[in-house]
């Protein structure tokens, strides 16, 4: 059982690793251009999260700092970990390319609004229905990863653009 535990945490730390990486390699460092975006940034963290993640968690936000443009690579790490990863359960998702667009679509959006597109491109795209709420839980996952190789690249498909289309209304 501590093997299991231990190769599921591992296996966590591996996913993690490289869905962060990917969208940080998006994201770049510290960017303050009004032109192009709605408040500063720093490896896509605004301020509004740096802040909300010191509030919420008190006790690994030691030695945060108090402007985003501080922010190192490492406490961004956790934030996204702790913030992204973890609360929307990222690492459950068996299919990697649903990996990657999830947490990508969670990092960068409402926490509505990715796990409708993951609903309604199920529901489009496949004979499984799940319940439109909002809410990626247990029967959004299990879903997801009960898709058939042609319906794992639909629905993502279908997610990426619904995220395109959320951009474009912008």
């Amino acid at each position: 059982m501590a093997r299991e535990k231990q190769n599921f945490a591992n296996n966590q730390d591996a996913i993690f690793d490289r869905v962060f990486n990917r969208t940080l390699g998006e994201e770049g460092g510290y960017e303050d251009r009004a032109n192009l975006i709605d408040t500063p940034t720093n490896m896509g963290f605004q301020q509004t999260t740096l802040d909300n993640f010191k509030s919420a968690h008190p006790d690994l936000a030691q030695g945060y700092p108090e402007n985003v443009k501080d922010l190192t690579y490492d406490q961004g790490r956790q934030i996204a970990r702790k913030d992204y990863f973890d609360k929307y359960r990222i690492g459950e998702i068996q299919h990697q390319p649903l990996q990657e667009t999830m947490f990508d679509s969670f990092f960068n959006h409402s926490p509505q609004a990715p796990a409708y597109w993951a609903q309604k491109a199920i529901n489009q795209n496949t004979n499984m229905h799940v319940d439109e709420d909002g809410i990626f839980g247990s029967q959004t996952i299990g879903a997801l990863n009960n898709l058939s190789p042609s319906e794992i690249a639909n629905v993502n498909n279908a997610i990426l653009d619904q995220r395109q289309l959320d951009y474009e209304q912008q």
